[in-house]
């Protein structure tokens, strides 16, 4: 059995590895036009969501996550000045429910395990360690200064009052995957049986991970990214440092503008929690020593009080965006297409998004991106004077606007809801 599970495994990481995920999507696209086109817009958009996790569901996964993760914070907390202030946040689109997150003990078929590395949908987790007791402020009443004039709008250096000395993010981000490598095996809790493996060639992956348990640590932007996989399951972190600011940035207009939702008091909630700093460099920065701007709280509070229709809506788009807008060009990122979508939260009357009207509510959502696009303007939803879609040439907006209009023609086709259950 052991054998034959090997050369199963073997068979799927071959075709995960040169069936490229765009081929995929191409044949996914095929097959959908031409023996699912039965399935209606409305049909989808209505069952998108059927797998999701429930409230209570979600909760659970989370404290699971939590507490999988808490003991590396206590560990890295060690190397840092009052270790005791660190606080470790769930956020990002497991939080939001815009993604089906890969649980702890999320077990997969090899059918599933394909689709786990093809489907837009299935997420990691995105964990924030947080210094709660010692946080940033534009003065220098706090232990961290924001010093935000000659940086970009979403920017900013951080520096320590009590030294007058720059914080620098490249070497915080050093200092957590270098303590984080050099663990001890035997403390690393999601390696069980004694059967561990650190790091390993993608061949002898292929065999190890049927008989042990992989680790994987990498760094990826902002964040450090842990993998581990086991015979039939995963559990895959970002894991990102960050600072918290008290007061909400002077650059941003978003506590004044007129709106239609969501209410003032959510409003001044999200603002009285202020924001954090994660430590990723502005690309101009060659020295890395600005620190980015992070909303991620701010989004997890406001998208868990969105509309289900709007929800499910998005859901759809962002599969659409991550399978066929996203290899349009390598400067676009998901979280631009999410800032259109908060936008149109913003200018729209909650009772707007109607179950029994949810098609017209897709091709709403649908209309203001391609909008977006015709006058190439996405601007960040937090921030004033950034506008992400101006590094992108004519050739990229153009390539987005025609496969735009391919999608607009039949969006059923470029939903991939493979992963709901009959």
């Amino acid at each position: 059995m052991t054998l034959i599970l090997a050369i199963e495994t073997l068979i799927s990481f071959c075709f995960r590895s040169l069936l490229h995920r765009r081929l995929f999507k191409r044949y996914q696209l095929f097959y959908n036009v031409h023996f699912k086109h039965n399935v209606s817009l409305e049909q989808k958009l209505l069952t998108i969501d059927k797998d999701f996790p429930t409230l209570a569901e979600l909760n659970n996964i989370k404290y699971h996550a939590k507490n999988t993760m808490e003991w590396i914070v206590k560990e890295i907390s060690k190397e840092f000045e009052y270790a005791e202030s660190f606080d470790l946040m769930l956020t990002g689109s497991t939080c939001e429910r815009l993604n089906i997150p890969l649980t702890v003990n999320y077990q997969m078929s090899q059918e599933e395990g394909v689709m786990a590395n093809t489907h837009a949908l299935l997420t990691d987790y995105d964990f924030m360690i947080c210094d709660e007791m010692n946080q940033a402020d534009f003065r220098c009443g706090e232990k961290y200064e924001i010093r935000n004039e000659d940086t970009p709008p979403d920017s900013a250096k951080i520096y320590c009052n009590m030294s007058n000395t720059i914080v620098s993010p490249k070497e915080i981000k050093r200092k957590i995957y270098t303590f984080i490598m050099n663990m001890p095996e035997d403390r690393l809790p999601f390696l069980d049986n004694g059967k561990k493996i650190r790091a390993c060639t993608q061949i002898s992956k292929l065999f190890f991970h049927v008989f042990f348990t992989v680790l994987k640590v990498s760094r990826k932007g902002p964040a450090i990214n842990i993998k581990v996989h086991t015979s039939g399951s995963s559990f895959l972190v970002d894991m990102t440092f960050s600072i918290k600011a008290k007061k909400w940035p002077t650059n941003s207009d978003w506590l004044t503008r007129t709106r239609k939702w969501p209410c003032s008091d959510l409003v001044e909630k999200i603002v009285q929690e202020g924001f954090h700093l994660v430590p990723k460099s502005h690309p101009k920065d060659k020295k890395e020593t600005t620190w980015r701007f992070s909303f991620s709280k701010a989004e997890v509070t406001l998208l868990n009080e969105i509309q289900p229709t709007a929800r499910k809506c998005f859901v759809c788009l962002k599969i659409i965006v991550k399978d066929f807008l996203i290899p349009c060009s390598n400067k676009l990122s998901t979280y631009y297409f999410k800032s259109i979508f908060m936008h149109v939260l913003e200018k729209t009357e909650p009772s707007y998004w109607r179950e029994d009207d949810i098609e017209e509510c897709f091709y709403w959502l649908f209309k203001h991106v391609t909008e977006a696009v015709q006058s190439k303007q996405c601007p960040h939803f937090w921030l004033n004077g950034i506008n992400f879609f101006e590094e992108l040439t004519d050739r990229d907006m153009n390539k987005l606007l025609k496969m735009l209009n391919k999608i607009k023609q039949n969006p059923s086709a470029y939903i991939d809801d493979s992963f709901v259950r009959d």
